[in-house]
């Protein structure tokens, strides 16, 4: 019967083993990945300057983004139901990718998520703006922080997050006057670095179309 006991050494991961070529894939994509940063500000631009250039209705726009956006989640729950496609994404996208996308949800599924929620909850204009300082602020401080950084703050450094803060109150400026950016900044930068559930593609557009439409709000009452 010895035929019928157990192999030990299939518990023994084999070399080259599907699972370790993922977890070389994986480690490949960890660092300040500068080309993930291009990538993501490149991307947000490319958005930003349809809206603010091509005339399209704001109708329109939401259900052009919602259709790629359930495309892209569509994918994202394929992948981390097969190992395979997991893997064909990490070697697919292997500059774009990051570590945690190997059990979770895309970053740019998270980031079309985000545009779509600021165009719905928040005047146009504002949620623009929102676009804006997701497609500069957030990967300029991702990089610098993860580049130089030293003290932490937040999910981040305090570097990090003064470089989020001086980008999108530069990007903010000229677009809505000194409180309304230096305010929207401010909360940018906070939702960008606190811990919270939500990922930060998503959050810090809503935060900073949020401080934009209640400064401006304020200011406009006085």
């Amino acid at each position: 019967m010895d035929h019928l006991k157990p192999d030990p050494l299939k518990s023994v991961p084999r070399p080259d083993s599907p699972q370790e070529r993922l977890d070389v894939l994986v480690e490949g994509t960890a660092g300040p990945q500068p080309g993930r940063r291009l990538f993501h500000a490149a991307n947000g631009l490319l958005i930003w300057a349809i809206l603010r250039f091509s005339g399209i209705e704001t109708g329109t726009a939401i259900v052009a983004l919602s259709v790629l956006c359930a495309f892209a989640l569509a994918g994202d729950l394929a992948r981390l139901r097969d190992p395979r496609l997991n893997r064909l994404f990490f070697q697919t996208f292997s500059y774009f990718a990051s570590p945690r996308e190997r059990r979770g949800i895309a970053s740019s599924t998270w980031y079309l998520a985000g545009i779509v929620a600021a165009l719905l909850l928040f005047p146009r204009p504002f949620a623009e703006a929102g676009i804006l300082v997701l497609a500069l602020a957030d990967p300029a401080a991702s990089w610098f922080g993860r580049r130089y950084g030293k003290k932490r703050f937040g999910t981040g450094s305090l570097l990090g997050s003064a470089v989020f803060w001086l980008v999108a109150a530069g990007v903010l400026w000229p677009l809505a006057g000194a409180g309304p950016a230096i305010a929207a900044a401010t909360v940018g930068a906070l939702a960008e670095a606190l811990p919270w559930r939500i990922d930060d593609n998503v959050s810090v557009p809503l935060a900073t179309a949020a401080a934009l439409t209640v400064s401006s709000a304020l200011l406009a009452g006085c």
